[in-house]
């Protein structure tokens, strides 16, 4: 499972990135490691199985990639 580290460095590069994001990716979920986006997948079921076979630590976070943002602290930035 991803670090409170490694969330809070992959949450920080989503928001950097989410403008962008919104305009070519709507409705789809990004997965990120080390702060760094590292795909786009159109589901987070999609996103996890991806995360889960490149990361066998599952040291990753999947975030949607939507205009309004809710934030229920470390617990949302986490996909087990």
């Amino acid at each position: 499972m991803a670090t409170t580290k490694e969330v809070e460095r992959n949450y920080e590069a989503f928001r950097r990135l989410l403008p962008e994001l919104i305009k070519t990716h709507p409705g789809q979920c990004a997965l990120l490691r080390h702060g760094q986006l590292i795909e786009v997948y159109p589901t987070s079921l999609e996103a996890r199985w991806e995360g889960r076979q490149r990361f066998p630590n599952h040291d990753f976070s999947i975030q949607s990639i939507k205009a309004s943002d809710l934030d229920l602290g470390w617990y949302s930035h986490v996909q087990p």
